[in-house]
Order: C-alpha cells, then sequence, then structure tokens
C-alpha cells in the first residue's frame, strides 16, 4: 500500500515516531532529504 511506503521514510520497513520526528524535520526546513537503509 503507498502510504504505508510513504510514512516509511527511513526504508527500515517498519512505521516508527522517528519517520514522523523525519517527516517533522524535513517539513521545517531541517533536512533537505530522507535517508534511507
Amino acid at each position: 500500500n503507498w502510504q504505508l511506503i510513504a510514512a516509511d521514510v527511513d526504508g527500515n520497513g517498519v512505521i516508527q515516531s522517528y519517520d514522523a520526528s523525519l517527516i517533522l524535520q524535513f517539513a521545517v526546513g531541517l533536512i533537505t532529504e530522507f535517508p534511507r537503509n
């Protein structure tokens, strides 16, 4: 499902609070891309 893929921004196969943290950091401009395993 595309929503699960979109939410797993660090690419580890699990949606965690770390993914949410990365999304928020991206939204406010602290990071410009997501890390991928």
